[in-house]
């Protein structure tokens, strides 16, 4: 079952062989957006056609992308204060 749903965002993190790798512009690691889920398991992304004779991409080519909101993070409070911290002192020469 595919958890890939159209519109997100994926990683290439395989690309089922050789003959499939010579076969495509994709490189391990380019993000990609799937664009429709095949009956029978198989994606289809927007930046590359699937390798043939293939009827799509694999899904365990790719993995999702996650986002994360980090605004509601940055607003959280804390009650962590820097230490105060003395100046260093100049060493005298003799």
């Amino acid at each position: 079952m595919c958890d890939f749903k159209p519109g997100d965002e994926v990683v290439v993190v395989w690309l089922g062989g050789p003959r499939d790798e010579a076969r495509t512009s994709l490189k391990i690691g380019d993000r990609c957006t799937i664009t429709q889920n095949l009956p029978g398991g198989g994606v289809l992304i927007a930046e590359a056609p699937p390798p043939p004779p293939t009827r799509g991409w694999r899904e365990a080519c790719f993995r999702k992308v996650q986002r994360r909101d980090l605004s509601a993070w940055l607003e959280t409070a804390t009650d962590f204060e820097e230490p105060k911290r003395t100046p260093a002192k100049k060493k005298e020469r003799a």
